[in-house]
């Protein structure tokens, strides 16, 4: 399994760094379908962003998981989804600052699997869908995103873990699914091009909220209880710096002996924060609390282009448990995550 991980991480790299190309077309103004100008970027220290990702990191075994190991256990939080454009109107701009506005749809599932258990248990699934409108505003207030979007979320427990945890009394199986609206704005201030290596190429501020339309989970075995959040609001802000390293590298005619450099080369060093205002959920007292997720790493292929991406990041979480019902605990660790954007 750590070969063919390591493998496939090269070959990402390759693939990203060699043959990723801008996404969108050209940039003239007008209407088109089925294209992507990314107006409004998904930040990337958000715990629940739509990717392809897996993170690993060692923590304490969440509440009613089968002791087979003594200690931290081995976590996999792996996310599959992506936004997908329908229609839009272009005004165009620059690459990194393409102006207009497009609906989309956007779907994701983000699963738990707990490596120190008997069968490498699913402890949770989350699975999203939307849908939303994202727009970059034109001529002088081109450094604005804007995106709002509506989203059902529904979690499921994994059955290896439920088997095992119904053994204790006190274990409960809520219901965990509501639909939300959620508004994001952000600013995004760019130098182009960078004067030289290691240059400061993107800041990146964004912020906003999302609106619940229930606040309890009824409970699945008939009981009569529920688990609430403490309110119907949530909030979200964060930031991102990027620094430059390398140009992107599918100008021109690869060289062979520059193949090896072009591979293992990144593009940018990113860091990222996210803070969320979120519930952690109870059946009596429920209350709102911040959580943190801070990232550190490198990115391979043309990310401000809206190329094909290879991001290695080491993250930092402390907050509220994202997973399903696990939201009623609190989670810290530090992790290794691994994502593609194609």
């Amino acid at each position: 399994m750590k070969t063919c991980s390591l493998v496939l991480f090269i070959l990402c790299l390759g693939f990203s760094n060699l043959f990723s190309q801008a996404a969108g077309g050209n940039k003239v103004a007008g209407f088109y379908v089925l294209q992507d100008y990314d107006y409004f970027k998904t930040m990337l220290a958000d715990i629940r962003r739509p990717a392809f990702h897996m993170r690993f990191y060692c923590e304490e075994p969440v509440k009613f998981t089968h002791q087979a190991a003594p200690g931290k256990h081995a976590y996999w939080d792996v996310a599959y989804g992506g936004m997908f454009p329908l229609a839009g109107y272009n005004f165009g701009g620059a690459a990194q600052k393409t102006s207009g506005v497009a609906a989309f749809i956007e779907a994701s599932a983000h699963m738990l699997l707990d490596f120190d258990t008997p069968s490498f248990d699913v402890i949770n699934t989350d699975f999203r869908i939307g849908v939303g409108v994202a727009s970059r505003l034109p001529g002088a207030l081109d450094n604005i995103a804007l995106r709002l979007k509506g989203f059902h979320e529904s979690t499921h427990i994994g059955d290896e873990f439920i088997l095992r945890a119904m053994a204790d009394p006190a274990f409960r199986r809520y219901n965990v699914s509501y639909e939300a609206l959620e508004f994001l704005a952000a600013f995004d201030w760019y130098v182009e091009p960078p004067k030289k290596f290691f240059n400061f190429n993107c800041l990146r501020l964004y912020g906003g909220g999302r609106y619940l339309n229930k606040t309890a989970f009824e409970e699945f075995f008939g009981l009569a209880q529920s688990l609430r959040t403490k309110s119907k609001d949530e909030w979200q802000t964060g930031g991102e710096f990027f620094f430059k390293l390398s140009s992107s590298s599918n100008q021109g005619i690869i060289r062979v002996g520059d193949l090896l450099k072009q591979i293992i080369t990144p593009q940018h060093l990113v860091l990222a924060a996210d803070f969320y205002y979120r519930d952690r959920y109870a059946v009596l007292t429920p209350e709102k609390q911040w959580s943190m997720n801070l990232a550190l790493g490198l990115v391979y292929g043309n990310y401000f282009e809206r190329g094909s991406t290879t991001k290695l990041l080491v993250n930092y979480y402390n907050g509220v448990n994202p997973h399903g019902q696990f939201r009623m605990h609190q989670s810290r660790y530090l992790g290794v995550d691994f994502n593609v954007d194609f």
